[in-house]
């Protein structure tokens, strides 16, 4: 195992024991049931990052939604795209806005993976260049 990814574990290990004492807050005062969590991640483990070949590690990234009466058996729970996560949460609230992301709904169980290189690279630049903070559109 290299140091980079035992580092990378030490530091997943911390995470968890925070994320429990988090939902145990939750659960103690009595808002859990009422709250939808969603829980995920805007990086990925990169086997270059954690100086690993090619395939040691799974560069996918996850995606927990705790109390959204979701029905595992109508919906995608396989691979998806991080733009999926915006879209999904408008369908989950069943909000409407004109903009809808460049993601796909992951609550219906035909859901493919269509962004284009291109399309990820747009959101990489809105996401980096603090697009949503601007003021000035």
């Amino acid at each position: 195992m290299t140091l980079e990814y035992r580092n990378y574990l030490i530091n997943c290990h911390y995470m968890d024991q925070q994320l429990e004492k988090y939902i145990a807050t939750l659960r103690k005062s009595g808002v859990y049931d009422r709250s939808v969590i969603v829980i995920t991640a805007d990086h990925h483990a990169h086997y270059s990052v954690l100086n690993m070949e090619e395939g040691e590690i799974s560069e996918e990234l996850p995606l927990y939604i705790i109390n959204g009466g979701i029905d595992a058996k109508e919906t995608w729970t396989g691979a998806c795209n991080q733009l999926d996560v915006f879209t999904t949460l408008l369908d989950l609230f069943g909000l409407t806005p004109a903009w809808r992301g460049f993601g796909h709904t992951l609550l219906k169980k035909d859901y493919h993976n269509s962004v284009s290189e291109q399309v990820q690279t747009f959101s990489e630049w809105m996401i980096r260049s603090d697009y949503f903070a601007s003021t000035d559109r």
